[in-house]
């Protein structure tokens, strides 16, 4: 048994049932369907920390804040990855509705990936029976609201990703510049 689980393919294969919970894709979805480069990263690290046999705990934060750690690495940094996972708009017709929808797209997953919640119908309205109310979830979306996706135009940017020390010697960033910068997502904080 323990020989069947040390495989790679162990891990390769449970990978993919999470990926499916997250929605991983390698491209943006919409009519242009432009390529994320760098989303296979965010797949690897998956893998890797199936095979790794992470604690369940520390796979959760790494995703949801691997940037806000004490002590940051490639690793962590691409698992915020999984905020950029779902689809974009690089040419929205109404910017605000379309902002609005990216960040629903983050709540929802994130309420279904860690919660084992569906709460999409909170963004309208109460139910009577419903654990989740508007309230709640608007605060939820106030979470993840000062998430912004760096671009240029209609081109995604993506940031780098390594320690503290690499960052900043990169960038020439001070040590203590916090954790906003340090996003693999490549969100940036407005």
């Amino acid at each position: 048994m323990d020989d069947l689980l040390t495989r790679p393919a162990y891990a390769e294969r449970w990978a993919r049932h999470w990926l499916d919970v997250v929605r991983y894709a390698e491209s943006n979805g919409y009519e242009r369907d432009g390529v994320k480069p760098q989303a296979w990263k965010y797949r690897d690290y998956i893998i890797r920390s199936f095979q790794a046999d992470k604690p369940f705990d520390q796979f959760i934060v790494e995703q949801l804040a691997g940037d806000e750690l004490d002590e940051i690495s490639a690793d962590t940094l691409i698992a915020t990855g999984f905020h950029r996972l779902g689809p974009w708009d690089d040419e929205p017709s109404d910017p605000p509705t379309d902002r609005y929808d990216q960040l629903d797209d983050i709540v929802s997953t994130t309420s279904q990936a860690f919660l084992a919640l569906t709460i999409g119908c909170a963004r309208c309205h109460n139910h009577k029976f419903e654990p989740i109310t508007a309230a709640d979830y608007y605060s939820m979306v106030a979470i993840f609201n000062g998430f912004e996706r760096p671009r240029k135009g209609r081109t995604e940017l993506d940031l780098p990703v390594g320690t503290r020390a690499e960052l900043a010697a990169r960038t020439r960033l001070p040590h203590s510049s916090g954790g906003t910068f340090f996003m693999s997502r490549r969100w940036s904080l407005r």
